[in-house]
């Protein structure tokens, strides 16, 4: 695509060069990398890496880069065309649609937008019965992604964005039709300004299809409209929140022309959404799950819905990243004190150490909490301490697959090692 007409069809530019001043240049690719602009590739300034890389522009013009999308007021030398724009980042993700035939304009968008933690799991709930009911779907939340057939487990980054719209338009090309998203400000920043094919908001509004009759951390029993019949059934989903979930993914499915009855027949062999009040079950009396949760709202609402499924004990093994602040790790402290038992590990603690982090969660714990800085031996003693009918939480890694400890990173997943913990204790599934 010639440089003029990509530039006519970014939406939201504040300043385009004089029009008869832009060279015929063919421009193939758009880049934050400094280091993969060239005379092909437009950089584009975003603010969030250039704080990193203050000298990124001067760089990308030394390779050759053709136009630079930055802010008001940015310097640049001669022969260099600047694409003045207030969010860079969202015209940087403009640009890479437009490259890429703008995929999403071929798509049907869903964006789930529930209130709390839920709306990931709904998303990709959603994406399982779309794919159920015949359409190619692809996911997107913000804890990674499932496009194209390939699994991405991260959050999504606008440095990102051409990478996330190839994959998109690879997804158009294999037949995909619909694109469902968790409504998250990463999310948003990769799929930019182009308006889709059609458009799916969901929310706290709709639902209640699914009503839940009986909460075990085994499943649940739910009572489901269908059409103007309601039925009973059983699903190994368990958690007030997940069903919420579920009740959203199972009306937008609804709207989208699903037939009712053959979705209620999908309900029982749903798997429970990876990361989200997730089990891990080798036949032990009690329940163990992983969760994403890791502040204190988040952390408030999993213990919340663990205890509407047992009379036992809440066993909870959380930690805070070296990302948050202070307060909030004070508060995550507070927060977790709501379960029986606590035990404060490891979470991707990076160069500011464990020592430090959990210091400050202990300001806000009301209640004794067992500090160990091995999350391995963190989870091997919350299974060890667990009786018939208990529920044990692993909550912050959930699809978060690395750890990050002083400079080093390393593969992670809580699921592996309360399996060998449960191995530890006897239980290792049916062999049958």
């Amino acid at each position: 695509m010639h440089l003029e007409s990509l530039i006519e069809r970014l939406p939201g530019v504040s300043a385009l060069p004089a029009r008869g001043t832009i060279p015929a240049t063919e421009i193939r690719s758009v880049t934050s990398d400094p280091d993969r602009a060239g005379p092909d590739t437009i950089f584009a300034a975003i603010p969030s890496r250039m704080a990193t890389d203050p000298l990124g522009t001067q760089t990308a013009i030394g390779r050759g880069a053709p136009a630079v999308i930055c802010r008001p007021g940015t310097v640049i030398p001669k022969g260099t065309h600047r694409i003045v724009a207030d969010q860079p980042g969202r015209t940087f993700s403009d640009a890479a649609a437009a490259l890429n035939g703008n995929p999403l304009s071929r798509l049907h968008l869903f964006r789930m937008g529930l209130a709390g933690r839920v709306s990931g799991a709904a998303a990709a709930f959603l994406h399982a019965l779309l794919e159920h009911a015949g359409h190619r779907s692809a996911l997107l939340t913000a804890d990674g992604g499932l496009v194209a057939g390939r699994h991405f487990p991260q959050m999504p980054a606008e440095s990102d964005s051409h990478e996330w719209q190839r994959l998109f338009a690879a997804h158009v090309r294999s037949g995909g039709t619909a694109l469902v998203v968790e409504d998250h400000p990463s999310v948003n920043e990769v799929l930019g300004s182009i308006a889709p094919l059609a458009e799916t908001r969901v929310g706290d509004a709709v639902g209640r299809r699914i009503r839940p009759v009986a909460l075990h951390w085994r499943g649940s029993r739910v009572r489901m409209e269908v059409g103007s019949v309601e039925r009973l059934a059983h699903t190994p989903i368990a958690g007030s929140g997940s069903l919420r979930a579920l009740d959203a993914a199972m009306s937008a499915c609804a709207a989208a022309g699903a037939d009712p009855v053959r979705l209620a027949s999908l309900v029982p062999g749903l798997t429970p959404a990876t990361g989200f009040m997730e089990p891990v079950q080798a036949g032990q009396p009690f329940g163990v799950f992983v969760d994403g949760a890791n502040d204190e709202a988040s952390i408030r609402e999993l213990i919340r819905e663990a205890r509407e499924m047992t009379q036992g004990a809440v066993i909870l093994v959380t930690g805070a990243d070296a990302g948050s602040t202070a307060l909030a790790r004070q508060q995550l402290g507070e927060a977790a004190s709501e379960a029986d038992r606590v035990i404060l590990t490891a979470d991707n603690p990076r160069r500011t150490g464990f020592a430090a982090i959990t210091a400050e969660v202990l300001r806000g714990t009301t209640r004794p909490a067992q500090t160990e800085p091995d999350r391995q031996r963190a989870i091997l003693s919350a299974i060890r301490q667990a009786r018939s009918g208990d529920i044990v939480l692993l909550a912050g890694k959930a699809r978060r697959p690395v750890q990050e400890i002083d400079g080093t990173i390393v593969p992670w997943d809580d699921r592996s090692h309360a399996r060998d913990a449960l191995a530890v204790r006897g239980w290792i599934g049916d062999l049958s």
